[in-house]
C-alpha cells in the first residue's frame, strides 16, 4: 500500500482568513470510508500532530486532513475577538476547500471544543466524533489549573519560560523523568519553536476557549457516534471532563489511556491509531 502526501501545504481560499491545510491520501482507500479531519488544540497546528496523520491514514485506509488554526504556521491571524463557533466555521471551510461534504472529526483540547461545535451546528457534515482531552465548558466543567492559563498568556507574550512550561504540561510526569525524559522534552521543544505562532492569534484562541459552553447542547449529538478520550495523567484538562462529556452525549463511549498526558496520542501511538 502506498500513500501520497502533497509536496506543499495548500491554502484554503474560502476561509477568512485563508488557512493552510494538507491532505494525506491513501492509494488504497477503504470503500465508503469518509475522510478524517484533525482539529488541533491551542497554539498547535499541523506540525504538532507529528506522525499521527500518516499512521491514521495507514491504519484506517482513509484520507486524513489537517490544518493550521488562524495565527499558527502559514495561517494569518486577523484581529479578534475569536470564538469557538468562528473556529468551527474555519474548519468547515477547510473541508469545503478539500472538496469534502462529510467527514469524521477528531479534535483535541481546544480542537475538541471546535469539533463539538461543528457537530452541533452542522450535523450533516460530521459523521462521527473523537473528542480528546477536551471539555464542554460552563459551571459543570472542571477547568484547567490557573497556572496553565498563565502559561498560555505567557506563550502569547513570547516568554521563553512559558514555552518550556507549556510543553512540560503536554506530557505525563512519568515521561519527563531522568535523562531520557529531558532528551524527549528537548526534541519536543526543538520542533515546537520552529512553528510560527502569532500573539494576536494565541490571545484570540485563549479567549475563545474561556467563553465556550456546550453543556446544554450535547444532548443533540445522539445520532453522531462519539468516542471521548482522555489520558489518566492529564494535568491540563482534568480527566473528569471526559467523563462529563460522555455522560451528556447519548451513546458516547469513554476511553481513558493509562499513564498518558494531555498529548495522549503521543503515548502508544500505534495502539491509539488502531483504536480510533
Amino acid at each position: 500500500m502506498r500513500f501520497l502526501r502533497p509536496p506543499a501545504r495548500r491554502l484554503c481560499s474560502s476561509a477568512s482568513p485563508p488557512l493552510t491545510w494538507e491532505r494525506i491520501a491513501s492509494k488504497d482507500p477503504k470503500p465508503g470510508a469518509l475522510p478524517l479531519l484533525l482539529v488541533p488544540g491551542f497554539a498547535c497546528g499541523i506540525a504538532e500532530w507529528t506522525v499521527l496523520p500518516r499512521r491514521l491514514a495507514r491504519t484506517s485506509r482513509r484520507d486524513v486532513i489537517a490544518f493550521d488554526h488562524r495565527g499558527i504556521g502559514g495561517s494569518p491571524a486577523p484581529a479578534g475577538p475569536y470564538s469557538i463557533p468562528m473556529l468551527a466555521r474555519d474548519a468547515l471551510a477547510v473541508m469545503d476547500s478539500a472538496g469534502v461534504d462529510r467527514a469524521a472529526v477528531l479534535g483535541i483540547s481546544m480542537g475538541g471544543m471546535v469539533a463539538q461545535e461543528m457537530a452541533i451546528t452542522a450535523p450533516a457534515r460530521v459523521s462521527g466524533l473523537v473528542l480528546g482531552c477536551t471539555m464542554h465548558g460552563g459551571k459543570e466543567a472542571h477547568p484547567p489549573p490557573a497556572s496553565f492559563f498563565e502559561t498560555c498568556s505567557g506563550l502569547a507574550d513570547g516568554e521563553p519560560a512559558a514555552t518550556d512550561a507549556f510543553l512540560r504540561a503536554m506530557l505525563p510526569p512519568s515521561a519527563l523523568e531522568g535523562p531520557a525524559g529531558e532528551r524527549l522534552l528537548a526534541q519536543f521543544h526543538a520542533s515546537f519553536v520552529q512553528q510560527r505562532r502569532d500573539a494576536e492569534g494565541l490571545r484570540g484562541q485563549l479567549a475563545a476557549m474561556m467563553r465556550f459552553n456546550s453543556t446544554k447542547r450535547l444532548g443533540s449529538l445522539g445520532d453522531c457516534p462519539t468516542l471521548v478520550v482522555t489520558g489518566s495523567d492529564d494535568v491540563v484538562v482534568p480527566p473528569a471532563n471526559a467523563a462529563s462529556i460522555a455522560e451528556k452525549v447519548p451513546g458516547a463511549e469513554l476511553l481513558t489511556w493509562p499513564d498518558a498526558g494531555h498529548f495522549w496520542w503521543q503515548h502508544r501511538t500505534v495502539e491509539v491509531c488502531e483504536r480510533i
